[in-house]
């Protein structure tokens, strides 16, 4: 998995507590690496992606607390490097900005049901935080309040 729309299908398809942590752990680091690559190219989003990237390391974080997190099987995940041959901004602004809001969306939304199906309450309170921190991003993306 290496892009927003790749880990917005991994959220979408988990199902169990487990699935959705996981998940929403890879979704939230996915969203960082996205961001912090668009950022190492410049552009005029720059205020909005660097409290984005905090808000996707506060809520991987978050994920992290979770006693039902399973532990990692793979490495993290990363977007590929720029090649010499690629165009520098091929992603514009706007397409990251949507693919990230889409995927903070479909995040917060599984997390917010994984709430009712927690037995923990360190579990359930990591959902609830990390659904926050999505929420953040997904504001911060569209540029309108939570």
């Amino acid at each position: 998995m290496t892009d927003p729309l790749d880990a917005q299908r991994r959220v979408d398809q988990a199902h169990s507590l487990a699935e959705v942590l996981d998940a929403a752990y890879d979704a939230f680091e996915i969203t960082r690496s996205a961001i912090h690559r668009y950022h190492q190219e410049g552009g005029p989003f720059y205020p909005a992606l660097i409290m984005a990237t905090g808000a996707a390391a506060d809520g991987r974080d978050s994920i992290a607390c979770a006693p039902s997190l399973p532990p990692p099987s793979l490495p993290p995940p990363s977007l590929p490097r720029q090649t010499a041959g690629s165009a520098p901004g091929a992603v514009g602004w706007q397409d990251l900005a949507a693919s990230v809001a889409e995927l903070s969306s479909a995040v917060a939304r599984k997390l917010r049901a994984a709430i009712a199906v927690g037995t923990v309450l360190e579990d359930r309170r990591a959902c609830l935080d990390a659904a926050m921190y999505a929420d953040e991003i997904k504001a911060l993306a569209t540029g309108s309040p939570p």
